[in-house]
Parts: structure tokens; C-alpha cells; sequence
């Protein structure tokens, strides 16, 4: 998993139930692309909410995102379109 390995991103997945936060991952995504799913965790900013994540910790899990879409074949468009649904939660996550 590319977010443990990143130096950027291990402090804040590292100590996680990493397949909880795949479903969640997965059920929002899903919902947001106007998929079957529906996503009931957390709001973005009672999930992130004294963490003190940085932009520059955001920009690093984005670009993990981006990767691993990639690896997939999944086209640039769709996952522009993906980060265009999820670049307004920023502003719900970075703290500092």
C-alpha cells in the first residue's frame, strides 16, 4: 500500500483498519460517481478533525490516488472526474 510506504501520508494510515478505510474509500467514490453505493462513515471533517494534515500531506495521498488509478488503466478523464468530485473536501481536511 503506497500510503504506508509514503512518508507523507504512513503517520495518518499506519495505525488504521486498513480495509475499513478501503470500504469507506470505496462506498464514497461509488456514491459520489452516481453509483449504486451509499456512504454513511464519517463526514470528511469529523474523520479528519485534529489530525493537522498539511497541503502538502493532502497533494501526496491525491497523487497515491492518481497512481494507483493509473495502474489500473483507468483513463485521465475519469479520474479527472473523480478529483474534481473530491477536490472540494480539501478545505474539510488540511488544517494547516
Amino acid at each position: 500500500n503506497e500510503l504506508l510506504v509514503n512518508p507523507s501520508t504512513k503517520p495518518y494510515f499506519a495505525k488504521v483498519d486498513q480495509k475499513h478505510v478501503k470500504e469507506q474509500l470505496v462506498d464514497q467514490f461509488c456514491e459520489l460517481l452516481n453509483g449504486p453505493c451509499k456512504y454513511t462513515g464519517k463526514s470528511m471533517m469529523a474523520s479528519h478533525s485534529g489530525l493537522g494534515i498539511k497541503k502538502h500531506e493532502f497533494n501526496a495521498l491525491v497523487e497515491t490516488l492518481r497512481n494507483s488509478m493509473s495502474r489500473m488503466n483507468i483513463s485521465v478523464r475519469s479520474q479527472n472526474i473523480l478529483l474534481a468530485k473530491l477536490a472540494p473536501m480539501h478545505k474539510d481536511v488540511i488544517e494547516k
